[in-house]
């Protein structure tokens, strides 16, 4: 097999990039905080801003591992050819329910998502990791998320220019023109998933490496991938309850004005591009498993804080530490993930880490109820108290991804090459 050096800016890795920053800077405008504000301006009720999400993570819950286990027995392209038609369909149907200001179009257009983000993740991310060597898959994984959140900072950037344009409220009449325009530009983005090429991927021009191998007691390397979903499942659950309501807290306890929010969910997307750059760096000496311990026990902490906090310059920082804290190493997670189980299984695995997005969606529902319930403060104990649930999990991955070090040495040691 006809041996190639990697690239940072090969083919495939260029249109991970580039899709990341389009489709993210449009998906911040119409799933967001603004979908939030919408929904609730439209219906006068939480229920439905959590039922939205719900949907949509219900969905994606029921295709993920059709979808992964599809682009792992056909081209990975194809499979983002399929889900490019998709999000097309899905862009045409939810500017129609923007536009008609109709609640049962949008939770039919954002089911359609649900099946659009299980196809398109899990083949893309696959892909993705097809296109970077083992033992250096951390920074590029890194630089693709911060690329995200940096896009995440776009989207309220541009509905905080349209808010100026038609009205800085929480109406109808100001939030359809920037929910429609982020549609616009949605559709937009599909038009790079048609340009990805199987054959073009680092790992396909290589001869094949096994994946790393550990040992730490009755627990091995076999185990990484299980606790590595079971934890993040764990986690999103906590995220998915509060993340969705954060908007109508701030709107309803501190009668924040829209372009105020944005700017808060502008600056918490910049922190977290921040500490992920930071949390890289200092995983090459201490390993990715103790950073990602480590953040999370913050962004723990800062929700706890959020619970008991009631100045509205506190909760704003507290809010930003807890998005930036929980999210930042994400990448690492991803890294650690994708070294761990073989190529042929890389879309499945995927395709679980996306169910923890459908379970973030999924809890959000419950976060609804809660909240209308109980308030606010409460929900944020409960996401609080699943969240160590999680970080219980993460503290036993330490030990069992300690050689996974991303360096020569360890290239050396755990990637020999197989052939059949």
């Amino acid at each position: 097999m006809r041996e190639a050096p990697w690239r940072l800016m090969e083919h495939n890795v260029q249109l991970v990039f580039l899709f990341t920053v389009v489709y993210w800077s449009a998906n911040s405008i119409i799933s967001q905080h603004i979908l939030s504000g919408y929904v609730y301006v439209l219906t006068a009720s939480k229920a439905p801003v959590g039922l939205v999400k719900g949907i949509q993570g219900l969905v994606q819950l029921l295709c993920a591992l059709p979808a992964g286990y599809a682009a792992d027995h056909t081209r990975r392209d194809r499979i983002l050819i399929l889900a490019g038609v998709v999000g097309v369909a899905a862009s045409v149907l939810t500017a129609l329910a923007f536009e008609l200001g109709d609640v049962l179009i949008i939770y039919l257009a954002f089911g359609i998502w649900g099946a659009f983000t299980a196809f398109q993740s899990s083949a893309m991310e696959a892909l993705f990791a097809d296109s970077v060597p083992m033992g250096q898959r951390s920074a590029p994984f890194t630089l693709k998320y911060v690329m995200r959140n940096v896009a995440l900072v776009l989207g309220p950037v541009t509905a905080i220019l349209l808010l100026w344009k038609y009205g800085d409220a929480w109406t109808l009449a100001a939030l359809s023109p920037v929910l429609i325009f982020g549609t616009s530009l949605t559709a937009l983005s599909m038009v790079l998933l048609f340009q990805f090429d199987d054959d073009l991927a680092f790992e396909n021009r290589q001869a094949p490496v096994r994946p790393v191998s550990a040992c730490c007691g009755m627990l091995d390397a076999g185990h990484v991938p299980y606790l590595l979903f079971l934890s993040d499942f764990i986690v999103s659950n906590g995220m998915g309850l509060v993340t969705a309501f954060f908007p109508l807290f701030f709107l309803q306890e501190y009668n924040l004005s829209p372009v105020r929010v944005q700017t808060l969910f502008a600056l918490q997307s910049l922190g977290v591009a921040l500490l992920s750059f930071l949390a890289q760096m200092a995983s090459s000496s201490t390993g990715r498993m103790p950073i990602v311990v480590i953040t999370r026990v913050l962004g723990t902490l800062s929700l706890l804080l959020m619970a008991v906090s009631h100045d509205v310059t506190d909760q704003s920082v507290l809010f930003l530490a807890h998005g930036a804290f929980m999210q930042c190493t994400d990448p690492l997670r991803r890294s650690v993930l994708m070294d761990f189980v073989p190529k042929s299984h890389r879309a499945r695995w995927a395709s679980l880490a996306g169910l923890t997005a459908a379970s973030w969606a999924g809890s959000a529902v419950l976060g609804g109820i809660i909240v209308d319930s109980y308030g606010y403060r409460l929900c944020f104990l409960v996401a609080a108290l699943v969240y160590i649930c999680g970080l219980a999990l993460e503290t036993i991955l330490i030990p069992l991804t300690r050689h996974a070090t991303e360096s020569v040495e360890y290239l050396k040691l755990y990637t020999r090459p197989s052939f059949p």
